[in-house]
């Protein structure tokens, strides 16, 4: 089921993850594999930096879980520190 549940916000360092909320809808069609897509995703994020040579760290920030944007629900977020690209030679 690849329903892509995911929604993105955040900064130029910053990227805050968010997933569908829990509902009727989600229960019955993949609900048990949103935090697997989630987790996929995130990952994709992290590996396209870590491609580019940037270092990467996945957080957990509970502020974020608090006040998220409506109809979602907090996972993660993937902090980039974009570092020089790695030399090919």
């Amino acid at each position: 089921v690849n329903l892509q549940n995911w929604y993105f916000a955040g900064d130029k360092n910053l990227i805050h993850a968010y997933s569908s909320k829990s509902g009727f809808f989600r229960s019955i069609v993949g609900g048990s594999y949103f935090p697997v897509n989630m987790g996929i995703a995130i990952c994709h994020l992290q590996l396209a930096a870590e491609h580019l040579g940037w270092k990467t760290k996945i957080m957990f920030e509970e502020e974020r879980d608090k006040n998220p944007p409506k109809d979602r629900e907090y996972v993660a977020s993937l902090e980039i520190e974009k570092t020089p690209a790695k030399n090919s030679d």
